[in-house]
């Protein structure tokens, strides 16, 4: 059964995970959106931020890493320890399960403002692309009733690291305790946090290939994301899903509203991509600018980038 002993084991051992995020806090105070004109607007005009749905990401395999690592050290486990076989299938059932059924939307930043790999994977044609300067203190404030702000790992160490702590910790607390052998409603509360927070690791896991991003993502769960029952808190807001065309597919996203009158705190400024000719988009983004009251500092990129 669930006691007080065992609810204090778990709290401990989800913030423990938190602890590292805060640290990252005191190194990154700057983050960068990179996107089409058409969100900048959007974000500036209504304060919200388009979140697209993690299951129609611009590359899709980027999950893929998450799950086939989180399989490998699963399967390892099966294994290695034969007694709790049938807790680490229940795992990545209810991993798999949850996924097919995952109502969760991300909005990525990263650490640099004019890098040449965001610049090829955002330039749009005809649309012009930016990065904006975002204010991540600011940002997490407004943010922190529904949604996390989360630095992506690339070290697979700590990914590793990561998994087999929360797995293991979590099934002695649980085995410790005979909660598993003998589950109650509460057993199932935990198990659904538990379940989440792999999930959360899921998302934020990417390639050691990848590290020059230096990513951050925030995310929103419109199916209560963090449960209050160890952080007395609760999802405040549930935004409606909108899709937009992209391709041949219609992505779902949501507008996730910064609960602010204006962006003034929350942008401090924005770089113009590069493009393959000279044009006059500085004159004409600080005349928008001027005209909705923001008083934004506009950069052009540096970088020499020519689109085929």
């Amino acid at each position: 059964m669930i006691n007080d002993l065992v609810t204090n084991q778990y709290l401990r051992l989800i913030k423990d995970y938190f602890v590292f995020i805060e640290e990252q806090f005191y190194t990154t105070n700057k983050l960068y959106h990179y996107c089409n004109m058409d969100s900048l607007l959007g974000i500036i005009e209504n304060s919200t931020l388009w979140m697209s749905n993690v299951l129609y990401q611009n590359d899709r395999l980027e999950l893929s890493y998450g799950r086939n690592l989180l399989k490998i050290i699963l399967n390892q486990k099966c294994h290695d320890n034969p007694l709790n076989i049938k807790i680490y299938e229940r795992i990545k059932l209810d991993i798999e399960a949850f996924f097919k059924r995952a109502h969760i939307f991300t909005f990525s930043l990263c650490e640099n403002d004019d890098q040449l790999s965001q610049w090829r994977g955002y330039t749009i044609k005809d649309k012009g692309s930016v990065s904006i300067g975002i204010n991540a203190y600011e940002l997490q404030e407004h943010i922190v009733e529904n949604a996390l702000l989360l630095p992506v790992i690339y070290d697979r160490d700590k990914q590793v690291k990561y998994y087999e702590t929360y797995i293991d910790e979590f099934v002695k607390i649980m085995t410790d305790s005979r909660t598993i052998s003998d589950p109650d409603a509460k057993f199932l509360e935990y198990w659904a946090v538990f379940i989440n927070q792999l999930a959360i690791f899921l998302i934020t896991f990417k390639s050691k290939v990848f590290e020059e991003e230096k990513e951050w993502r925030v995310i929103y769960n419109s199916k209560a994301m963090i449960d209050n029952v160890f952080f007395d808190k609760e999802i405040k807001r549930d935004f409606k899903t909108h899709f937009r065309i992209k391709g041949k597919y219609a992505i779902p996203y949501i507008e996730f509203d910064l609960n602010c009158e204006s962006v003034d705190n929350i942008i401090n400024s924005i770089t113009l991509g590069p493009d393959t000719e000279n044009d006059d988009r500085e004159s004409n983004l600080k005349y928008f600018l001027n005209t909705v009251g923001k008083d934004i500092t506009v950069y052009k990129s540096k970088i020499n980038f020519r689109q085929n």
